[in-house]
């Protein structure tokens, strides 16, 4: 699916800052892993829902689903029948144990990522364990099943669908087409694969025995492809095995030119069987820990396998292309890709390097998302195209303020940690900074720098979170060296027209960007008197009719750009007390929060507030009545509690503080941005185990008075 900014951003920063650098309750959850483009889905008990395959030069990828699953334009409908059926036994698009014999002795199910990445299941039986193990290695999906007492009956019905993952239309001839007349499934070799036939998108499917391809045989009695019971059985008829034996199924998604021949793909050859993976098995407790807090650890570290593994798609302009992939990063493939807008291990480091370098590249080159033509798309492909239409659609939310310096912060917070050392800074990206400010500057509202949200809404509303990432986007040219793009010429056109008969004497009038600047703007306009406290300080929104002093749940980012020196005192250097040298506006706004009943964390329902509160409390501050350290425990307590067992962290919680889907299409990429959001704040606060000193609000010092005539503000 395509990207939002902001879902883009958290955890771009979250694999940036990793780089460098409480027991979760058991509740059903699907497993995600893949490599290279090919991701797979599996259930609770270890069945496989859905595989995914993303092919050089087209836009989106394509999935097999089980047919009860809607098309992925569909996409509420799609999603939330997916998630609910994930303990329905008949929902599998893979070979997996006759129910009756599984479940007959079946004891329980005990599911570990092998180095944090690969998902391995262990089903207790009282006649034997039965070991189910999944990996892909070179666009093939492993999964293997160990038995101690012999192989029971294996088999698949062959009516699952293959569809294009494009969700912004319902006219797709390709996802409407039915089973009688567009599908067909065919044994090939010798009845050693199945072939599962689309179109021009073919499923293989095979299985060895020992590195022997073994025989399927087809369900007596079946009648045509439009009688959707078709099955297929493992048949080891014909050999002798040990009771104690492994079998190894592989399928692949490949797809082919119009009218040409179908064949397995050559590393999928019957007689030359998919390499089996070696596991790292890595005692990833001996590599520096990201949180002293274990169990959140292993979350964290789950996270970052999952966007290196899973979220991340490399793109290639065409087929043929053998340079490094480009990478888009994705919300992953239970809603099926959406490209999103919004870590270190030793062995882990060339490889998080060159999916940072593949990302920028997708960004800034002409072939991908090519952000020099335009910064502020937000509905784009996994190629980066854009995604045609979108501003005719209900579905599509409209383009935001902050997109554009999501991305740049981006690639100046790489080149921050990277130096320049493997990446060098692209002519696009200069012309994408002056492309911005080109497109910012008629928002720049009496060009004073402030930037309503809405141009069109009649009563202008302003929020410090939108300036602030501004802010960075400017900060992050400046580091690039890129400070001479941050202009635009504002010569008024009577004057430009009267130049084109000769030569003027007048100068072009020009605007000029810079950070300095900017800040005190923003300094400037957003501060105002609490009328409760009586202190004057920093107000997160503000329009003719309101001011808003209670923080959003979106702003985080405050903080981000607290360590980034936004609030600093102008002369005053740090000290062990961070907040030692932060102006006292900033300092005021903090403290006024546990004065405001909203902050009552019993209300909450987005688990992005919680990490707010992370994030604040590491700070030494109080989000409300409860002490820091308090509070702080119990949102770290929340936040775990509501984790899936896979590690990855809910958008949303339901009114029992259990993770909820969303439920409604246009908060689709607010919910994924959630869920990269809260892990990437909890890495980002909780690393150190040093805790910031309490201030008693009563002893700091007294706000410096700051006017603001503007009756907008």
């Amino acid at each position: 699916m395509p990207q939002s900014s902001n879902q883009h951003y958290y955890y771009i920063r979250l694999i940036v800052e990793l780089f460098f650098f409480m027991e979760t309750p058991r509740r059903p959850c699907t497993y995600s892993f893949g490599e290279n483009g090919t991701t797979a889905i599996v259930s609770p008990s270890g069945r496989l829902l859905r595989i995914t395959q993303h092919f050089p030069g087209h836009p989106c990828g394509y999935c097999v689903d089980h047919s009860s699953i809607l098309r992925p334009y569909a996409v509420v409908d799609r999603i939330t029948p997916f998630l609910s059926s994930i303990n329905d036994p008949d929902h599998t698009i893979g070979f997996f144990p006759d129910q009756e014999w599984l479940g007959s002795g079946a004891e329980g199910i005990s599911v570990e990522m092998k180095d944090y990445r690969w998902p391995f299941f262990k089903v207790n039986r009282s006649t034997g364990p039965v070991d189910i193990q999944y990996f892909v290695s070179e666009g093939v999906i492993h999964q293997t099943f160990t038995f101690e007492n012999g192989l029971p009956d294996m088999a698949l019905r062959t009516n699952m669908l293959i569809r294009e993952l494009e969700f912004s239309t319902n006219e797709n001839s390709f996802n409407n087409a039915g089973f009688e007349d567009y599908y067909s499934t065919q044994p090939l070799g010798d009845h050693r694969c199945i072939q599962r036939v689309h179109g021009n998108v073919v499923l293989f499917i095979a299985a060895y025995v020992e590195n022997i391809a073994v025989v399927f045989k087809k369900n007596d009695g079946t009648g045509n492809e439009s009688n959707d019971s078709e099955t297929y059985h493992v048949d080891l008829s014909g050999a002798k095995y040990p009771n104690s034996l492994s079998i190894t199924f592989v399928y692949a998604l490949e797809l082919f030119m119009a009218n040409s021949p179908h064949h397995m793909p050559t590393r999928f050859l019957l007689d030359n069987p998919p390499t089996k993976r070696a596991f790292l098995n890595l005692d990833m407790q001996k590599e520096r820990p990201f949180t002293a807090e274990s169990s959140l650890d292993g979350c964290l570290r789950l996270n970052l396998e999952h966007i290196l593994s899973v979220c991340s798609i490399p793109v290639y302009p065409d087929a043929e292309s053998n340079d490094d992939p480009a990478i888009a990063f994705t919300c992953g493939d239970v809603d099926d890709h959406r490209v999103a807008t919004a870590a270190s291990f030793s062995y882990m480091a060339e490889r998080i390097r060159k999916l940072l370098k593949g990302h920028l590249k997708w960004l800034f080159e002409e072939d991908y998302r090519d952000l020099a033509s335009d910064p502020s798309c937000p509905h784009i492909w996994v190629n980066g195209k854009e995604i045609l239409n979108w501003k005719d659609s209900e579905y599509f939310p409209p383009a935001s303020l902050v997109d554009a310096p999501f991305h740049l912060i981006k690639a100046g917070d790489f080149f921050e940690y990277d130096q320049g050392k493997t990446w060098k800074v692209p002519q696009s990206a200069g012309i994408a900074f002056q492309t911005w400010i080109k497109e910012l500057d008629p928002k720049n509202k009496l060009g004073s720098y402030a930037f309503p949200r809405n141009m069109d809404d009649p009563t202008h509303s302003f929020y410090l979170t939108d300036h602030v990432l501004i802010w960075r986007a400017i900060k992050a040219a400046e580091s690039l060296g890129l400070k001479s793009c941050l202009f635009v010429d504002i010569t008024p056109e009577a004057t430009r027209e009267g130049d084109k008969g000769g030569q003027s004497s007048k100068k072009p009038e020009q605007r000029h960007y810079s950070s300095t600047k900017i800040q005190n703007q923003i300094l400037k306009r957003f501060t105002a008197e609490n009328p409760v406290s009586k202190k004057r300080m920093l107000s997160v929104s503000r329009s003719p009719g309101h001011i808003r002093f209670l923080l959003r749940t979106k702003d985080t980012s405050l903080f981000h750009a607290m360590d980034c020196g936004f609030f600093d005192k102008p002369g005053i250097s740090s000290t062990a007390d961070e907040w030692h040298n932060k102006i006292d506006i900033w300092k005021n706004l903090i403290d006024c929060q546990r004065l405001h009943d909203d902050n009552d964390d019993i209300s909450w329902d987005e688990p992005v507030r919680f990490a707010l509160s992370v994030a604040i409390a590491q700070k030494g501050r109080c989000i409300n009545s409860l002490p820091p350290q308090e509070m702080l425990k119990r949102a770290i307590t929340v936040l775990m509690d509501s984790s899936w067992d896979n590690g990855l962290f809910p958008g949303q919680l339901d009114v029992n503080g259990e993770p909820a889907i969303y439920n409604e299409e246009l908060i689709r990429d607010k919910y994924w941005s959630n869920t990269f959001e809260v892990p990437f704040t909890l890495w980002k606060f909780m690393q150190s185990s040093a805790k910031a000193p309490t201030t008693d609000p009563s002893q700091q010092h007294k706000s410096t008075p700051v006017t603001t005539q503007d009756p907008e503000f």
